[in-house]
């Protein structure tokens, strides 16, 4: 389905548009995300980064449309389900080249009704070749574009380091995540906030996931 295809099928009906992502009674120990910012959510070698943004988009689906970019096609739909995603209203975007990722992120990022993306990696984002010119330059227009829009986005990133400054300070707010507990139907997510330039009450803090059955 084309992006214009999908604006005209599911942006039939005006959803309430608030400067936060989660309406009040979504929010997981009443925590919150703006809209309009770029977000890191990174862990060392663990899905957790992955678990905690797919909560996220299942969160932000009830007050508008969330977008998935599955870069290592490694979500189906069964497993998305159980995060409370609904497929039918989530908008799938497959790994391409990162210049092809880019202009696809910024075309989205114009529709009205959108109010999450996930990046599922962020070495798609970096191109195949060393040129830190032509990555600055495209990531500095999607935080442009996020920032004029009412969604913001999230790019997980379960390799830790990446190499490139310019990603680091483009970023509006870091998340450390690792494992608190893991049992069969749910998860606890231990989520450490760095680079808290958006003043989050709490700078650490548990987040419960109950899988869906």
């Amino acid at each position: 389905m084309s992006l214009d295809q999908f604006e005209n099928e599911f942006f039939k009906t005006n959803k309430q548009k608030t400067d936060m992502l989660f309406a009040p009674e979504d929010c997981v120990n009443g925590f919150n995300l703006p809209c309009g910012k770029l977000f890191e959510v990174k862990s060392s070698g663990s899905l957790s980064c992955l678990e905690l943004s797919l909560q996220w988009l299942g969160l932000a689906q009830r007050n508008g449309v969330g977008v998935y970019v599955d870069c290592e096609n490694n979500c189906s739909t069964e497993q998305i389900k159980k995060y409370d995603v609904d497929p039918s209203e989530l908008l799938y975007v497959q790994s391409d080249a990162p210049q092809n990722i880019f202009g696809i992120l910024y075309k989205l990022l114009e529709l009205k009704d959108i109010r999450l993306i996930i990046v599922s990696t962020a070495t798609v984002l970096f191109p195949l070749e060393y040129d830190l010119k032509g990555f600055t330059t495209l990531f500095t227009r999607l935080k442009e574009k996020v920032q004029e829009s009412n969604a913001s986005a999230v790019i997980v990133n379960p390799y830790y380091q990446l190499g490139y400054d310019i990603f680091s300070k483009m970023i509006n707010c870091t998340f450390e995540t690792r494992y608190h507990k893991k049992l069969k139907n749910s998860v606890e997510i231990d989520v450490k906030v760095n680079n808290n330039s958006l003043n989050f009450k709490n700078e650490e803090f548990i987040v419960p996931i109950n899988y869906i059955q």
